[in-house]
């Protein structure tokens, strides 16, 4: 009975956190550690329970929306509009702050109580090394979305970032920089895969392999290429991209986890695109769909054609009747590929930035035989294949953003708009407007400041 009240106080405590300013919180507002978590054996759940409140679709669903990659049915019920739209405002959490940063409050107290903890033996002491390091990796991957979602300027490193919260404690912050931001990523990273030390096995939580890929994919975004290089290749050496052949049934089975390093498990993000009744709310625009060769694996494992319009295909497991409800792959061997591939060409390295972007033309292309682009052609080509592989996987509208790049719509639903400026303040999300009023020291990102 105590366990159970302590688990309600604990979800009690982190609903009114989010309801009120998420980081304006006092330390009266979270309850003793050891109320919580009396024993080792408590860890596990605990640990889980940090999991539970990370968001999960909430890339997908901000990434795809505002891009070129869907276009607006006229099935749907009105939910996305404002993002397709570009009509959001400061009182929209589309990079769901509020939640990543109610997970990281939960990190830290269950980091606060792992000392407080006495080990009765040597597979005790084993259980508190691997939840601590577990929980530093968790750490290190919600200040990465954080950082992605809200930076003002990811390319400048004294630029503002998001607020680093290492510890439940009382004050308003205010935000750090990108560079300060990106050292703590590193460095919980780091020390989460020391006490790891390659022991965790199970993709569905955050391992050694992951916190590499976490590692590699802020050092991508700030434009870290020779760090984005090496923890991409510390990847890659035990992680191969899948085959041509294996590469339908990723999205097709849960069993297939052959490049995948990180995933959530069957969550369903059907809700993002389709309606309960089957109905599209959002499809497949055809500027996507016509970037693909009729040749290309990744075509029909990525786009079907139903009822006149190509349905989003991605997630939808042939063994299931819920719309898209495969498993969400957060990190794929492809994705890290295509981060070095791009690296090595910013390095100046167009030789091997052309061979991992043959080697991935290679096993999606049936009868590919090999590229030869080089200069502005190379990066063109790079850039085309990031949109064909991580289609709907969380990127596309951050791919808009991190390269300034103005979004143009060729296949666009009537009345609404085509084009997205690269200098638009809506390409950059904002703080949302509930955490600026309740800490004073919280400044928003100077374009939407105006």
């Amino acid at each position: 009975m105590k366990k159970l009240l302590n688990a309600i106080l604990l979800g009690l405590i982190f609903l009114s956190v989010a309801c009120s300013g998420v980081l304006d919180i006092e330390p009266t507002d979270i309850i003793d550690n050891d109320k919580a978590i009396t024993e080792v054996k408590d860890l596990e759940s605990a640990v889980l329970g940090v999991y539970s409140r990370l968001p999960k679709a909430t890339e997908i669903r901000s990434n795809a929306l505002p891009s070129d990659n869907v276009k607006l049915s006229e099935t749907n019920n009105g939910d996305g509009n404002t993002e397709y739209n570009w009509a959001y405002t400061a009182d929209d959490d589309l990079g769901a702050w509020f939640t990543y940063y109610n997970a990281l409050f939960t990190a830290n107290a269950v980091l606060e109580a792992i000392p407080t903890l006495e080990s009765e033996n040597n597979d005790e002491d084993a259980l508190k090394r691997k939840a601590e390091g577990e929980l530093l990796i968790l750490r290190a991957y919600i200040h990465m979305r954080l950082l992605l979602n809200f930076a003002e300027d990811l390319h400048t490193g004294v630029s503002l970032g998001v607020p680093i919260m290492t510890k439940v404690e009382e004050g308003s912050p205010s935000r750090n920089t990108v560079d300060e931001v990106y050292t703590q990523i590193i460095t919980d990273a780091e020390n989460g895969k020391a006490l790891l030390q390659n022991d965790q096995t199970d993709i569905t939580r955050l391992t050694s392999l992951a916190a590499n890929a976490i590692q590699a994919k802020a050092a991508f975004y700030t434009e870290r290429w020779e760090d984005a290089i090496f923890y991409s290749t510390e990847v890659l050496k035990q992680k191969p991209i899948v085959s041509a052949s294996n590469y339908p049934f990723m999205w097709t089975s849960d069993e297939n986890e052959d490049e995948v390093i990180f995933k959530f498990k069957q969550i369903g993000v059907g809700g993002v695109f389709e309606l309960s009744s089957g109905f599209p709310k959002f499809t497949a625009s055809l500027d996507l769909v016509n970037i693909y060769d009729l040749n290309d694996v990744r075509r029909d494992a990525t786009v079907v054609l139903q009822q006149g319009e190509y349905f989003v295909n991605k997630y939808r497991r042939t063994d299931s009747n819920s719309p898209l409800s495969s498993d969400v792959k957060v990190f794929r061997s492809s994705e890290l590929l295509l981060m070095r591939a791009e690296a090595y060409y910013n390095q100046g390295d167009e030789s091997d930035a052309l061979d991992d972007l043959n080697t991935l033309r290679s096993e999606r292309i049936i009868g590919f035989l090999g590229g030869t682009e080089s200069g502005g052609a190379l990066e063109f080509a790079i850039a085309l294949e990031r949109r064909k592989e991580l289609a709907f996987e969380g990127v596309r509208f951050s791919d808009f953003s991190r390269t300034n790049t103005t979004i143009i719509r060729g296949d666009v639903a009537p009345f609404s708009p085509d084009q997205l400026s690269s200098t638009d303040k809506r390409m950059r999300f904002p703080i949302p407007q509930a955490e600026l009023f309740a800490n004073e020291n919280m400044e928003q990102n100077p374009k939407w400041t105006n």
